[in-house]
């Protein structure tokens, strides 16, 4: 593969590696949401429904 890679022209190794530096921006970005929605999942359970409605009815 490394082969392959000598072989592209600069505009196309400089395309590839934006798009690989995209994509792991978008996993880390993806990860980090799945744990945000865990966490608040649990802060959630913890807390009675009075004092969730509480907190989302902000006016």
């Amino acid at each position: 593969m490394s082969s392959q890679k000598e072989q592209l022209s600069p505009e196309e190794r400089q395309k590839r590696l934006q798009e690989e530096h995209y994509a792991k921006q978008v996993a880390v970005r993806d990860a980090q949401l799945a744990k945000l929605r865990q966490q608040a999942k649990q802060a959630a359970k913890r807390k009675s429904p009075a004092t969730r409605r509480d907190v989302t009815t902000r006016e």
